[in-house]
């Protein structure tokens, strides 16, 4: 008998959600070119294993390619984010014209809050650094 893991081509570890636990999931004998829709018969005659491989290539190939450049485009991300958020601290109390408010200031401020929890926290929560030296600063679990 198949272990769950090697079921999956595309799992990594034994936590990971499996589509066939799920109860409204799909057999495959019902994943037929007259049983889905127009736009999506496409499904029926894809090799999904091929796909999983693929795919799981493709990230080892990524995967292997990270290191110093990746650490300096993080860096020059947060520096932007905080340059932002500072602008828009900056200039919060800035009347602009006959508004009760700086819509600048709310742009830069919101802007600088969606960098870093978008970009910055979602790849670090998620483990896109754990693989390069960033000196600690951007550990995934803390």
């Amino acid at each position: 008998m198949a272990t769950r893991a090697s079921q999956h081509a595309l799992s990594r570890a034994g936590t990971e959600l499996y589509l066939d636990d799920l109860g409204n999931a799909v057999p495959n004998e019902k994943l037929s070119a007259e049983n889905l829709s127009a736009e999506d018969a496409w499904i029926s005659k894809c090799d999904l294993d091929a796909f999983a491989a693929d795919i799981k290539a493709l990230g080892k190939t990524l995967a292997a390619q990270q290191g110093d450049a990746d650490v300096r485009h993080l860096n020059k991300i947060v520096c932007w984010q905080r340059a932002c958020t500072a602008l828009g601290v900056a200039t919060m109390a800035m009347p602009l014209g006959p508004l009760p408010f700086n819509p600048i200031a709310v742009w830069f401020l919101s802007l600088g809050v969606l960098t870093r929890w978008t970009i910055v926290a979602h790849h670090v929560c998620h483990g896109g650094f754990d693989k390069c030296d960033t000196g600690g600063r951007y550990p995934r679990f803390t």
